[in-house]
C-alpha cells in the first residue's frame, strides 16, 4: 500500500513538474504565438538566445531564416497549440513538442527549445520529417529556338509577362534574382495545397520545412511549359502593385529559364530567348562584351564594376526595382538624400538614396540611382544589386552558355 501510494505521489510531483514548467515558459510560448500571427519578428528579438536555430541555421542567418518561415506560412495563422511532450534538459531549459492547428495548413508538429534563462534556443514552426521534398521543376523548352516574350513593366519596376495555369490565363513576375518558381496563394485559391520542404534560398542551399505546396501544375510562358509539376506556393500579395487591375498569379525564376540566353529590351518591352544550343546570329552592334560569374550563388550573374577608383561585385537581378549597395562600398564623395519609407506593415524605416557613377570596362554609367542597403545576411558575397535602372539603360543579353554580359 505505501508503495502504491509512493507511485501515485512520485506521478504527482512528476506532473506538477510538467504544469510548472510549462507554465514557466507560458510567456515565451504567448510571445511565440502572437509573433507568428502578426508576423512581426521584433517580438521575438529579446527571448532569442544567441545560439538560437531555426531550421537549422543561427548567427547571421537566423533572422533572415525566420523572415523565411513568416513568408512561406503567410497564408497561417496558429488557431491553437496542444503540448504533447516536454522534456528537461540539464540546463534547467525544456523541450516542448507541440501540436499547433493552423488556419490554412491545419495541424502540424512544431517544437520549441529553452534554456535555463528562458531563452530560445530552438524555434521551429513545423517539424514534418515526412514533408514532401520539392523537386527542382523540369520545364519543357519550347519548340522555337526563338522566343519572343512581350512584357509590362509595373509601378515597382517589375517585368510582368502572359502565361497560363492549367489552361487559364494569368499575369506573371519575371524575376531572374529567383532560383525558384513560385505560385500566389492568395490568387490560385481553387488548388489544393499540402506540406512540404524546399531549397528556396539559393544562398548556402538552405531548406524551409513547412512550405504549401500544389501538385498537378501545367504552366505555359510562350511555349516553355510544365508538365504535372509541383510548385512553391505562398502569399505573393506584397510584390502586386495594383492587385485589383493586375493581379499576379506567380513568379518565374531561373528554374524555368535553364538552356536559355536571356535579351532584356525595356525600350520595346520584350524578351528574347534564345536556346543555349542553337546558332542564331544576333542582331545590333554590341558595345561590350563581358563575363560574369555566379560564384556567389549558383543563378544570379556577378559583374566587376569600377566606382570612385574602386573594384566592387555587384549581382543583377531584373527583381530587383533599384540598384542597391553596401555601405562599406560606397565610394569617396557620394552625396545621398534620406527619405523615410512606410512599409506595408505601417512600419517607416529610413534609407539613403543617391546617384553614382561608374564603368563596366570602357563603358560609362552616369548617375544611376543606388538605395544604400544591407545584404549581408544573404551571404553572397557581394557589394550590391544592380536593377531596373540599370538593365532599363542599354538592350542587354545574359550569354548564359558562355557566361557573359553582352551590352548593346
Amino acid at each position: 500500500m505505501k508503495r502504491i501510494v509512493l507511485c501515485i505521489t512520485i506521478s504527482m510531483i512528476c506532473a506538477l513538474s510538467s504544469f510548472a514548467q510549462k507554465e514557466l515558459f507560458q510567456h515565451q510560448l504567448n510571445v511565440i504565438r502572437n509573433a507568428f500571427n502578426s508576423k512581426d519578428i521584433a517580438l521575438l528579438d529579446s527571448l532569442l538566445s544567441e545560439d538560437c536555430t531555426v531550421l537549422g541555421n543561427s548567427g547571421k542567418l537566423l533572422l533572415p531564416s525566420i523572415k523565411a518561415v513568416f513568408g512561406t506560412l503567410a497564408d497561417n495563422t496558429i488557431e491553437g497549440m496542444t503540448l504533447v511532450n516536454m522534456e528537461s534538459t540539464v540546463n534547467g531549459g525544456a523541450i516542448l513538442t507541440y501540436k499547433i492547428k493552423y488556419s490554412v495548413l491545419g495541424e502540424k508538429d512544431a517544437c520549441f527549445t529553452f534554456d535555463g534563462d528562458g531563452k530560445i534556443t530552438q524555434l521551429d514552426y513545423i517539424v514534418s520529417a515526412k514533408a514532401q521534398t520539392v523537386k527542382n521543376i523540369s520545364a519543357h523548352k519550347a519548340a522555337s529556338p526563338l522566343v519572343s516574350i512581350p512584357f509590362n513593366v509595373d509601378s515597382n519596376h517589375l517585368i510582368i509577362i502572359k502565361g497560363t495555369i492549367n489552361g487559364k490565363d494569368c499575369n506573371l513576375i519575371w524575376d531572374s534574382g529567383a532560383k525558384r518558381s513560385i505560385l500566389n496563394s492568395d490568387y490560385l485559391t481553387d488548388l489544393k495545397t499540402k506540406q512540404g520542404s524546399a531549397n528556396i534560398g539559393g544562398v548556402n542551399a538552405q531548406t524551409t520545412s513547412g512550405i504549401a505546396t500544389a501538385d498537378s501544375i501545367n504552366l505555359n510562358v510562350s511555349g516553355i511549359t510544365t508538365e504535372n509539376a509541383t510548385f512553391i506556393t505562398r502569399s505573393l500579395k506584397h510584390l502586386e502593385s495594383n492587385g485589383a487591375e493586375m493581379p499576379i498569379a506567380g513568379l518565374i525564376g531561373m528554374d524555368m529559364l535553364g538552356g536559355y540566353d536571356i535579351i532584356y529590351d525595356y525600350d520595346t518591352r520584350k524578351l528574347t530567348l534564345i536556346d543555349s544550343h542553337a546558332q542564331i546570329r544576333l542582331q545590333g552592334n554590341p558595345i561590350l562584351t563581358v563575363p560574369y560569374s555566379q560564384f556567389a550563388s549558383d543563378y544570379l550573374p556577378c559583374i566587376k564594376v569600377n566606382m570612385g577608383g574602386k573594384e566592387i561585385e555587384l549581382g543583377i537581378d531584373c527583381g530587383a526595382g533599384a540598384n542597391l549597395i553596401q555601405e562599406n562600398a560606397l565610394p569617396d564623395g557620394v552625396s545621398f538624400e534620406t527619405s523615410t519609407l512606410t512599409g506595408i506593415s505601417g512600419n517607416t524605416t529610413e534609407q539613403k538614396l543617391g546617384d553614382i557613377d561608374f564603368t563596366i570596362g570602357d563603358v560609362s554609367f552616369a548617375k544611376q540611382p543606388f538605395v544604400v542597403g544591407d545584404i549581408s545576411h544573404l551571404n553572397l558575397g557581394i557589394d550590391g544589386l544592380l536593377g531596373y535602372p540599370f538593365l532599363s539603360s542599354h538592350k542587354m543579353m545574359f550569354k548564359n552558355s558562355t557566361r557573359e554580359l553582352i551590352i548593346f
